[in-house]
């Protein structure tokens, strides 16, 4: 088992019989002196956080966050196969009367457990080591800065309760109205600078909040409030500055998501030590996430960490990869990828990934049941990128193929061959392309709750993207096209001569899909309506094994609800009880009762 940082609080459990001490409101069984006192009941506190935070993780489910997988279907790069996991909430039927949303994150309890680190860990006169204060307190402004990340680029402007709130007051004195959204945003950024300071200096690992970490979150942070005011004018309906930002505070917080971003990258652009893994090929591009954490990562910034079974565990590759193991009896392939998203990816020599490869034709135009293809040429000739982010006919992990195919042109043909004559029913339920790319192929941990490889949360490729948008934004255009086309070059794609801001919309969808940011990006843009109103279509494959050449056939029923992205959806509404119970709160635009 692999040698985790992380705290592990079953340890402290058994010591303290079934209590367990991470309960904020438990300060009855063990005292608040106690613990800010004590650096093991400390350490076993902000551990707690920073699962709870959320970046990756969430305690309740027992493995990972449903979201990673929501979040696939909400950016419309794929769908989940069921109608769980969020995928019903693309149909907008969220409203004023029903708040209820997979992405809802309105944690005001775990909020007040992170102001309680901040007070008891700000005082100069506790007897704890100065450096373990110091960096346990830029944690936990790391934690805060996040929660309310996760807050505003849901809500808009929020609440900010900066201090532990005194219950025995009057509930009114406690009822805090919403700030606006640049209010919220700067605050975040306040707290990423808080962590910032604090953290200079100390020996953090890449597994839990660290100095680089913060630097990357606060130039996304930054950059979600530069574009969200850069296109303010999109924004179809406003209230009062709870949603939206002036345009004129764009580059301003364009500048402050540059200089973030050069503290981690390395020369021409910036003085960070990191550097872009080789990627040209599918096997040196899947390295970024099937090699986290090893003396060859120069790309991961911030990663989570698993114990495994009877512990944490990371399910990605039990509900994800695609069906191939003997071990792997449930789940598999649970991201269906849409016929539409192939058509992202562009040939390595150029040619328009909407064409077949010569170029000829639209591929849209040119598959069905009688047209077979050589998948070397129609998919694996594509930017690397696709086949190490997406599963189709011919792929091999652990040494065995995932077949994905619904039939064969000749059954004996396969029985000669000793393939079967159709695939697992999970590689191909709603599309016969399956997402895996934050998954690990180099060692996969299939049988569930049982998984220990590490998921990647922030990565330098990001940091790039960041960077050249940010540039792009202030009129930098030099500058985002070296960086975008740095990107380009590690996937041994043809590097571009000019930049718009179309390209960085087109990279960023590129480099970043399936790692939870298309969804968020298209909103900050306001860019959402057209693509996130539209019906996808899937694929399935019938296989020629002879030959082996396949037929793909677009399937129209890959959509099994209408998807409805609403001019209110740009923000989600604030939660209905909330809003019953605290007057001082304003309900978003379009979700008013």
């Amino acid at each position: 088992m692999k040698n985790i940082k992380y705290i592990i609080l079953s340890i402290f459990l058994v010591a303290t019989s079934c209590v367990d001490p991470l309960d904020a409101t438990r300060l009855d069984v063990i005292s608040e002196e106690v613990v800010w006192d004590d650096t093991n009941l400390i350490n076993a506190y902000m551990a707690d956080v920073f699962n709870r935070i959320e970046l990756v993780y969430r305690p309740d489910y027992g493995s990972i966050n449903n979201e990673i997988i929501a979040e696939t279907s909400f950016g419309a790069e794929g769908r989940f196969r069921g109608d769980a996991n969020g995928y019903s909430d693309v149909s907008g039927r969220v409203n004023g009367n029903s708040t209820g949303h997979v992405l809802s994150y309105w944690r005001w309890s775990l909020m007040r457990v992170v102001n309680t680190a901040i007070a008891q860990l700000s005082d100069e006169e506790s007897s704890l080591p100065i450096d373990y204060r110091e960096q346990r307190l830029g944690q936990a402004y790391f934690s805060r800065a996040v929660m309310y990340f996760q807050m505003v680029k849901r809500y808009g402007g929020v609440p900010l309760i900066l201090e532990v709130q005194d219950v025995s007051l009057d509930p009114d004195q406690l009822k805090v109205p919403r700030s606006t959204e640049k209010e919220s945003y700067d605050q975040v950024l306040s707290d990423f600078d808080m962590a910032i300071e604090l953290l200079k200096d100390k020996s953090v690992g890449r597994w839990e909040p660290n100095l680089d970490a913060a630097y990357a979150l606060k130039g996304r942070a930054a950059l979600y409030a530069g574009s969200i005011a850069q296109f303010n004018d999109r924004l179809p309906l406003k209230k009062d500055g709870l949603v939206g930002i002036n345009s004129s505070e764009a580059a301003s917080y364009y500048a402050i998501s540059l200089e973030a971003s050069k503290h981690l990258m390395p020369a021409p652009f910036g003085t960070g030590s990191y550097k872009l893994r080789p990627g040209a090929n599918v096997e040196q591009y899947r390295q970024i996430f099937d090699d986290i954490g090893s003396g060859n990562d120069t790309e991961s910034i911030l990663y989570q960490q698993f114990s495994g079974a009877g512990g944490l565990t990371n399910n990605y590759d039990t509900f994800i990869l695609p069906r191939a193991l003997t071990e792997h009896a449930n789940w598999g392939a649970a991201e269906n990828v849409y016929f539409e998203t192939i058509t992202w990816f562009d040939y390595k020599d150029g040619t328009s990934g909407e064409l077949l490869p010569d170029g000829s034709a639209k591929l849209e135009n040119n598959i069905g049941a009688n047209k077979f293809y050589d998948l070397e040429d129609l998919f694996d000739a594509r930017d690397p990128r696709f086949g190490a982010s997406v599963g189709y006919p011919g792929m091999i992990y652990a040494g065995n193929p995932a077949y994905f195919h619904d039939g064969v042109t000749d059954p004996s043909a396969a029985s000669s061959a000793g393939v079967p004559t159709s695939s697992p029913r999970q590689n191909r339920i709603r599309s016969a392309l399956a997402a895996y790319k934050l998954a690990n192929i180099a060692s996969p941990v299939v049988p569930q709750q049982m998984g220990d490889n590490e998921l990647m949360e922030i990565r330098l490729g990001e940091i790039y993207m960041n960077y050249a948008e940010a540039a792009f934004g202030l009129g930098q255009a030099g500058t985002a096209l070296d960086a975008l086309n740095a990107i380009r070059e590690r996937a041994g794609m043809p590097i571009l001569n000019t930049i718009t801001f179309d390209d960085i919309v087109n990279e960023r969808k590129l480099e970043l899909v399936f790692e939870r940011h298309r969804y968020w990006d298209l909103k900050r843009w306001r860019l959402a309506e057209e693509p996130l109103n539209t019906q996808y279509t899937g694929v399935q494959f019938t296989w020629n094994v002879a030959d082996n050449t396949y037929a793909i056939r677009r399937t129209n029923n890959t959509e099994t609800v209408v998807r409805l992205f609403k001019p209110a959806d740009y923000y989600l509404p604030i939660p209905i009880d909330d809003i019953e119970n605290n007057d001082a709160l304003i309900q978003n635009p379009g979700f008013e009762l």
